[in-house]
């Protein structure tokens, strides 16, 4: 039997809830799983990183909540995999990271994320950014929004390069702030 609900109003559309079972299963292992994908979605085969940044997609669906305690080795993880040189492991990275948005309070994911953007603006951590803002509902999110854009407004940040990828992504991030 499955005691949880079904179809929480929180869950992602189109996304089918595991058994509770599987869930309990991936919580109390994902502090043994995560750091071999971690490793494997920089591994120089590409077949073995698109399988890794699947498998991430797939922990962070059955681990729901529980990705909070993991949030430092997820965010360097999904740093890496968003600037990847192959299309389905970004794909991937970007579904992770909507995951996480839907699953991992916005203060918890703000804590850690703009501050590394702060120290060293990055893309990757733009898409990220992004990728969370989308992953997270309208009511959770509200109380930060002016908390994200003065991080972004920022002169360090909003200028913070010239190359044509970095501004994509910080104009990805007000698209989704909007």
């Amino acid at each position: 039997m499955d005691f949880s609900d079904l179809h929480p109003s929180f869950y992602p559309a189109g996304v089918e809830r595991p058994g509770l079972g599987c869930r309990e299963l991936i919580f109390r292992n994902l502090s043994k799983i995560l750091p071999a994908v971690s490793h494997d979605i920089t591994d120089w085969v590409i077949g073995t990183r698109i399988k890794a940044s699947q498998l991430l997609v797939t922990l962070l669906v059955h681990a729901e909540d529980h990705t909070t305690q993991h949030m430092e080795l997820v965010l360097s993880t999904l740093y890496r995999s968003c600037l990847d040189e192959e299309e389905k492991v970004v794909h991937n990275g970007i579904k992770a990271a909507e995951l996480i948005g839907t699953f991992v309070n916005p203060e918890v994911f703000l804590k850690l994320i703009l501050p590394a953007l702060q120290k060293s603006p990055l893309a990757s951590h733009l898409i990220v950014l992004a990728a969370f803002i989308r992953g997270s509902s309208k009511e959770v999110l509200k109380p930060h929004l002016h908390r994200i854009a003065d991080a972004i407004s920022q002169t360090e940040i909003c200028q913070g390069s010239e190359k044509v990828l970095y501004l994509e992504q910080l104009l990805c991030c007000l698209q989704s702030l909007i």
